[in-house]
């Protein structure tokens, strides 16, 4: 059993042989009835001890109030058991007794206004019908019966007055106390306070009414009334709920109250006339004026809760169209920020131009530092520097989890932060943290959006990247192959490039070149060359043309990127266009272009040098006669034979070129010989 507990039961059975004993036992009824009050005071204290709420004062001054109750009645025993005072009235006892309210009304009023942030009209407006339908039976049966017993002087009426009144007035700080009632539901500590008080200011009552008849005598059952008092008190101290009596909980705003309080305001609203049936069944009715009063002041209470009521009703719907258009905006959102400025938008609707506030939406990573659950109120110490810079001086900030209602609060996609007063923070929390709860869908659903469109493109591009011709690697810091696609195959092989080094893989002619490229590239930073190397193949070399890119700074490359095109079919290609450009395609010799532009060439040089330029044409007579009677094929062969002749007869300075037609097998062997240069010596 918690040490609490052990405390309650310790206390309620002190008190239960104390009054045993009292009841029994007429000798010892003085100094166990001080007994059973002081152990009241010293339960207050001790829970106050115990559980160290946040505010200790309001208890204290309750345990004062009990203390000068029980002083009270202490000094009352004892002037009427030890000088046989029967009944001193007044005396110092009700000096005590008159001390006690006060002193109630102050610890009750500093609970009230640490339990409750702000001004709370509709529950101050419950607080106040309830207690204007109590009065009404206390004045009309109790205080106006007072004012007229004859043989009272005008203190004993006021002090008669006063005990009842005094005992409404503790009960309607409790009833306040009450309303509008936790989130979490009802708190013990203050059930116990009312029924302590209730129970005082029965007995309070009865014994007014006793005093009228004078029919009152100590050591009866009623004793046992302010024993429930006492014990009541003490027990709400102890409890461990008390602490949250002193610590600010959030009120739960509704249009109407819950069923149990409404029935209790409908009992206190229908107080009034039920009085008035009665006593006009019971013949004229004597406290009409009173009864018009009391039922006037609870008709305008009704009033004006019920355009409370209305005022709220204005707001709620304000406040849900506020977050239908939140809503919609937050669905069409395909990014974090247009997510921010909806929730911005919302925040402005709801807290209205008049509030100076500030949104912050966090993402994740940084909401890490906020502990999971419902909204709460964020001290500016758990703030760190950066965010205490963007909400500036605002006094409160709240910080709401945007986590769905019915998912758990283990992973949070993000805290919404509003920072403003707190009074409209408050008023508007529910509302908030539904608007957190759409951001946090909207997030996860832009998350989700991302994912699938980084997968479809890494799909899109792992399928471009496997059926490209061109090859392309990633290489690291030590130019070893990190990656290579699968292209890769069809320039160097079947060899495995992965770990393998890149200058490895190309020709030894090429390879310092490549190494100094690649190391070229990471110097000179974020930028693209271009190069052609020979690469080693199982067949023979290919060339290659070389990109190299820097992408070390890509967090997903992290590398080096070199593509590969395979241009060795290009480059054959290239050279047998030139090679027919210039040259015979039957006999290999340059043709008329390549002639003119070398000679060209050699009398420039010849002028240059002073140096002769000869030209010699030759040709074959009877060609015709040889396609005629031999065939084409033979003609062919006579042709290629003269020109291997003429190639090999002269320098390498000079040039042998045929000048024949389109179709040379059927053309004329026309041949030339220059542009060789002659000496003049």
């Amino acid at each position: 059993m918690l040490p609490a507990h052990r405390l309650m039961a310790a206390h309620i059975t002190t008190v239960a042989v104390a009054t045993l004993v009292h009841l029994t036992v007429p000798s010892a009824r003085t100094s166990l009835w001080a007994v059973i009050g002081l152990a009241g005071v010293a339960a207050v204290l001790a829970g106050s001890l115990l559980h160290r709420p946040a505010h200790r004062w309001p208890w204290w001054v309750l345990a004062a109030g009990l203390l000068t109750f029980i002083a009270g009645d202490t000094y009352y025993n004892v002037m009427e058991t030890y000088f046989h005072a029967a009944n001193p009235f007044p005396s110092p006892a009700d000096a005590c007794y008159l001390a006690t309210y006060p002193l109630f009304a102050v610890g009750l009023s500093g609970l009230v206004r640490h339990r409750w942030s702000g001004h709370d009209l509709p529950s101050l407006l419950d607080a106040l019908i309830l207690t204007s339908g109590l009065a009404l039976p206390v004045w009309v049966y109790l205080v106006q019966p007072l004012t007229e017993v004859e043989g009272l002087t005008w203190q004993q009426r006021a002090i008669s007055v006063t005990y009842p009144l005094g005992d409404v007035l503790v009960l309607a700080l409790l009833a306040r106390l009450l309303a509008p009632g936790p989130v979490d539901g009802p708190n013990r500590s203050v059930q116990l306070l009312v029924v302590g008080t209730a129970t005082l200011l029965g007995f309070d009552i009865a014994y007014g009414i006793l005093q009228l008849n004078l029919m009152w005598e100590t050591g009866t059952l009623l004793d046992t009334g302010w024993i429930v008092f006492y014990t009541a008190w003490g027990l709400a101290a102890l409890h461990p709920s008390m602490v949250a009596l002193t610590a600010t909980a959030p009120q739960q705003v509704s249009l109407l109250p819950r069923p149990r309080r409404l029935v209790m305001l409908t009992v206190a609203t229908l107080v009034a006339p039920g009085i008035l049936l009665y006593e006009g069944l019971s013949g004229s009715p004597h406290h009409a004026s009173v009864i018009a009063a009391f039922s006037s002041v609870l008709f305008l209470l009704v009033i004006l809760r019920l355009a409370g009521i209305v005022v709220v009703h204005r707001k709620a719907v304000a406040r849900e169209l506020a977050l239908r258009r939140a809503g919609a905006s937050l669905v069409s959102a395909v990014r974090l920020e247009e997510v921010a400025r909806s929730c911005e938008a919302a925040v402005d609707t709801l807290l209205g131009p008049t509030v100076r506030h500030r949104t912050l939406l966090l993402s994740a990573g940084r909401a890490a530092e906020f502990t999971p659950g419902g909204s709460r109120m964020v001290p500016r110490a758990e703030l760190g520097p950066d965010l205490a810079d963007d909400l500036g001086t605002l006094p409160a900030v709240l910080a709401y989890p945007m986590t769905p209602p019915d998912r758990p609060a283990a992973q949070v996609p993000g805290v919404l932060l509003v920072a403003g007063p707190s009074e409209p923070l408050h008023e508007t929390r529910a509302s908030l943290e539904i608007l957190a709860s759409h951001a946090g869908l909207a997030v996860e659903r832009v998350a989700l959006r991302q994912e699938i469109v980084r997968r479809e493109s890494e799909a899109y591009f792992r399928t471009l990247v496997r059926n490209t011709s061109d090859v392309i690697l990633i290489v690291e810091d030590d130019n070893t192959v990190r990656y290579a696609s699968p292209s890769a195959a069809s320039v160097f092989g079947d060899t495995d490039l992965v770990g393998a080094s890149l200058p490895g893989l190309v020709d030894p002619r090429d390879r310092s070149r490549a190494a100094r490229e690649l190391d070229a590239v990471r110097e000179s930073g974020p930028r693209a060359t271009h190069d052609h190397w020979w690469v080693r193949h199982r067949e023979g070399r290919v060339e290659v043309e070389v990109r190299c890119s820097d992408f070390r700074d890509e967090r997903t490359v992290a590398g080096l990127v070199v593509t590969l095109r395979d241009v060795t079919e290009q480059r054959r290609l290239e050279h047998e266009l030139t090679q027919r450009a210039f040259h015979d395609s039957l006999t290999g010799l340059p043709n008329r272009t390549l002639l003119l532009e070398r000679i060209e060439r050699a009398l420039l040089r010849g002028r240059r040098e002073g140096s002769l330029t000869c030209l010699l044409f030759v040709d074959l007579d009877d060609f015709k006669q040889v396609n005629d009677t031999l065939g084409h094929l033979a003609g062919d062969h006579l042709l290629m034979a003269v020109g291997s002749r003429l190639a090999k007869a002269l320098r390498r300075t000079d040039t042998a070129a045929r000048l024949g037609g389109s179709r040379p097998a059927r053309s004329p062997g026309r041949w030339s010989s220059a542009p060789g240069p002659i000496s003049t010596r």
